[in-house]
């Protein structure tokens, strides 16, 4: 919330409001098993797992009257609002077993990569921006709202 090179009259209201709300919220867990096990012949296992989360948010939210005259005696109201949310559960899970016996050979390769990336990038703005001359006298709203949310799930 700004109100910048300020000449201001006010005897009633000038709002200039701004707000931001923010969850992320990231659970990533990645597991390997690989069990070989030989008995005079070949017996091969490989095993991977991999995860990986990026949450990035960038966050302006503002209600601005820059080189503002303002003059009020009732209302004006500038609002901003955001709320952002991402959510992101990433499970990567891999297991191999590789068992040979007398005669034969045998191999196992497990892989299991997951990859996420989450973004939401947010200016919000209200504004009556350089030239301001904002007179009320009752009433002037500007308003200025951003809601967000990404929900990824990988398993």
């Amino acid at each position: 919330a700004i109100i910048d090179n300020v000449d201001t009259t006010v005897t009633g209201d000038v709002d200039v409001l701004a707000s931001s709300s923010k969850s992320i919220d990231a659970i990533v867990t990645a597991a390997s098993v690989g069990v070989s096990v030989g008995s005079g012949s070949a017996s091969v296992s490989l095993t991977g797992a991999g995860a990986g989360a990026s949450n990035v948010t960038n966050n302006s939210v503002l209600a601005i009257i820059r080189a503002a005259d303002v003059d009020a005696s009732g209302d004006v109201t500038l609002n901003a609002a955001d709320q952002t949310d991402i959510s992101a559960t990433i499970v990567s899970v891999a297991a191999s077993v590789g068992v040979s016996g007398g005669s034969g050979a045998s191999a196992t390769l497990t892989v299991s990569a997951i990859d996420a990336t989450n973004s939401i990038t947010n200016i919000t703005r209200a504004v009556v921006e350089n030239g301001s001359n904002v007179t009320a006298d009752g009433n002037f709203t500007a308003d200025a709202s951003s809601t967000g949310s990404i929900t990824a799930t990988a398993v």
